[in-house]
Parts: structure tokens; C-alpha cells; sequence
């Protein structure tokens, strides 16, 4: 699910004889706060948001990396 609601990817395509151009557009969730109200499941007619079963923060992918260069923090 978090998957599919963060492609960045060509959302179509326009074409003629001569070329073919693709319709980019960049829709990612860049924030906490708009992964928060996204919908994992349906239960009983009711909506499970994220937010419901998640602590939802903004955050690193990996608190235990760290990315230095001439020994002074290089990812912040």
C-alpha cells in the first residue's frame, strides 16, 4: 500500500508519428503527516488508517546509519 501511494513514476504518455513524450509528475509523500491518513484495511465498513495502527514520524530510514566525510556528519 505505502508503495503504490509514493510511485514516482510517468503517468502516461503523449504520441504523434514522430515521438512518444511521458507525462511526468511528482506525486510522493515527502511528509509524516500525508502517510498519517492512508488507508491499510477496511473492517467492518470502516476505514484502518495508518496512523491507527502506526506511529507515523518523520524520521530516517535507518537510525543506526550514519554517512561521514573528512570525519564531520555528511547526512543530516
Amino acid at each position: 500500500m505505502l508503495a503504490q501511494q509514493n510511485a514516482n513514476l510517468a503517468k502516461g504518455q503523449l504520441a504523434d508519428d514522430q515521438m512518444t513524450l511521458d507525462i511526468l509528475a511528482n506525486d510522493q509523500l515527502l511528509k509524516a503527516v500525508d502517510y498519517q491518513k492512508l488507508i491499510v484495511a477496511v473492517r467492518n465498513g470502516a476505514a484502518i488508517r495508518l496512523a491507527d495502527v502506526a506511529n507515523v514520524q518523520d524520521s530516517v530510514e535507518n537510525v543506526r546509519a550514519a554517512g561521514y566525510l573528512n570525519g564531520k556528519p555528511a547526512i543530516r
